[in-house]
């Protein structure tokens, strides 16, 4: 498998991979192996695709998995994330205070559920660190996504430094260094 930035080729397997994933068409029970719910048009993966804000993994010539990346102006359009970062300038991470200037919103990402547990996260994660390097990284998952919240944060380190509803749902927001771990 493979990690890269995202091509305008890649957007009909984004849209594909986003729609078998949206909590919106998932039951109850699948919605327990993780979700999206921030929804991505064709006009959006390109927007994106142009500011090298897409990531995605590549197994045998199909999008297994996607991560978008960018700053917080291309995030402003969804109501949910000027309700996130309202609190930035009260929180800090890693003995530096948040602000929208010296960080960037990581996500959605999604993996197809045949390469969840495959080592994939932290590789397409790292891709998405380099991108953004030296900025500190964020997102939020909402409380309801227990595979996520495990995910980001086993997995990958993420801290949680906040919390906020939004919609009638809880979320959970999350930053992280997108500088490589001294050995």
């Amino acid at each position: 498998m493979i990690t890269r930035l995202g091509r305008t080729s890649d957007s009909a397997d984004i849209l594909a991979l986003q729609e078998r994933n949206l909590f919106a068409n998932l039951s109850e029970a699948d919605r327990g192996d993780g979700f999206v719910t921030t929804i991505f048009t064709p006009t959006l993966i390109q927007e994106f695709v142009a500011i090298d804000g897409v990531f995605v993994a590549e197994h045998a010539d199909r999008v297994v998995g996607y991560a978008f990346g960018g700053p917080w102006s291309m995030y402003d359009r969804w109501p949910i994330f000027p309700v996130m970062t309202a609190n930035f300038p009260t929180l800090w991470f890693d003995h530096q205070p948040l602000n929208r200037e010296t960080s960037f919103q990581y996500g959605p990402i999604c993996l197809d559920r045949s390469v969840r547990g495959s080592g994939l996260l932290p590789q397409l994660f790292a891709t998405v660190c380099a991108a953004f390097t030296p900025l500190i990284g964020t997102t939020f998952i909402n409380r309801r996504n227990a595979r996520s919240m495990r995910a980001h944060t086993r997995t990958l380190g993420l801290t949680v430094v906040d919390h906020f509803e939004f919609n009638d749902q809880s979320y959970a927001i999350l930053a992280f260094s997108t500088q490589p771990k001294a050995r």
